[in-house]
């Protein structure tokens, strides 16, 4: 605060004269300035601060210790006052020790399979496991059938079989082989029953290979059980043998004896021999009288006789055979000396082309030896024949 003889009293109430204050005001500016740096003279300041700093630095490593040093000196307090009394000791040093752990850090797999559990087997249900290898000749010689020759050209059908080449198309049926025909005739699926595939292309093989002096003829698997459910179907063109498909059928009047497969609901194959000069039908079955029974308590046979009376008078079988009319009055004869299956697998179809190929051949039908094995035997020849006359693997 100022008044009129020039002097000013400061905040703490002092009281100073102007001149004076003006004179120290000026001197300390004064100071200030010399203290205080040009922006050009920051070069130098900077080079003059690196150069402590350097030199601070170099002194600091030389105090402390490397990390090498420390894992192996200890823990050493390097930062003590000097006119401390106590002296401190580094501790001994350490030795590298192999790491432990508790448990595996890693995830254990348990080898020990888990246990199943049993199943209950079903009652009357039949195994589908893959059929054993056969053992070949060791009592049945089948090289004097009729069909020997297709054997040669269908030796890779297992091999073709396992890496699932199978789908084929046969030049004798209108359908692919698939996988269930041959499965099935390996007995790996389906229990092993046959369908009327199988036994198309069977029966077609043999009447392919016919020769012109045999005495047979061959009907389709459905020819005796369409007369026996009286159905509409006209077998005329097959009877006088001039059936476009498959065109190597043989009329009836030409022939002595007519082979018939025969299809027993629901699943069973059996066979039969129709003997025209005395009208006898032989019975072969390969699993006892059952189905011989089964058709005689239900008319079956009488329904056949009746259906092949019908239609040998409409192809004029008797005047084309230059011999009386004469009733049928047809004999079903059951054959008792006839091979019997005893394996798991359903046999029956297998049997039937094996009686069916037997007589075309001229062989008797006997029992056999060991029918269990001439069935796996049979079995495995009939794939190789149909695979090698088919015309090629798709």
């Amino acid at each position: 605060m100022m008044n009129k003889n020039n002097t000013t009293q400061n905040v703490f109430g002092d009281t100073q004269d102007d001149k004076v204050l003006e004179e120290s005001t000026q001197y300390a500016g004064n100071k200030f300035d010399d203290d205080v740096c040009d922006v050009n003279d920051y070069s130098e300041i900077k080079e003059e601060w690196e150069e402590r700093n350097d030199n601070a630095g170099n002194k600091f490593d030389d105090d402390v210790p490397d990390e090498d040093e420390l894992i192996i000196m200890g823990n050493v307090d390097y930062f003590h006052d000097d006119d401390d009394d106590k002296e401190v000791t580094p501790d001994k040093p350490r030795s590298r020790k192999p790491s432990q752990f508790l448990c595996t850090p890693y995830t254990e797999l348990h080898t020990t399979p888990k246990q199943k559990r049993r199943t209950k087997k079903k009652v009357g249900m039949k195994s589908t496991s893959p059929v054993p290898p056969p053992v070949f000749g060791v009592a049945h010689d089948f090289s004097r059938l009729r069909l020997q020759p297709y054997v040669a050209g269908g030796e890779d059908v297992i091999q073709n079989y396992v890496l699932h080449s199978y789908d084929v198309q046969h030049r004798l049926f209108n359908f692919v082989l698939d996988r269930d025909f041959w499965s099935s005739l390996f007995g790996h699926t389906h229990d092993g029953w046959l369908e009327s595939a199988h036994i198309t292309i069977w029966y077609r093989l043999l009447m392919e290979r016919r020769f012109e002096s045999d005495r047979h003829t061959i009907m389709p698997p459905i020819f005796f059980v369409s007369h026996a459910l009286e159905e509409g179907q006209d077998w005329r063109a097959f009877m006088a043998g001039i059936a476009t498909y498959p065109n190597f059928m043989v009329a009836w009047w030409d022939v002595d004896t007519v082979l018939l497969p025969i299809h027993s609901s629901p699943n069973h194959w059996l066979f039969g021999e129709l003997r025209l000069a005395s009208m006898e039908v032989h019975i072969y079955d390969s699993l006892g009288r059952g189905a011989y029974e089964k058709f005689q308590s239900e008319g079956i046979f009488s329904k056949f006789e009746r259906r092949v009376a019908n239609y040998l008078d409409k192809i004029k079988y008797w005047a084309r055979r230059n011999i009386p009319r004469i009733p049928l009055n047809m004999q079903f004869i059951y054959e008792e000396n006839v091979p019997q299956q005893s394996s798991h697998l359903g046999d029956c179809s297998v049997f039937l082309c094996m009686f069916m190929e037997q007589l075309v051949s001229g062989q008797p039908i006997r029992v056999l030896i060991d029918p269990k094995n001439a069935a796996l035997e049979f079995r495995l020849r009939m794939a190789k024949i149909i695979w090698g006359s088919s015309l090629a693997p798709l």
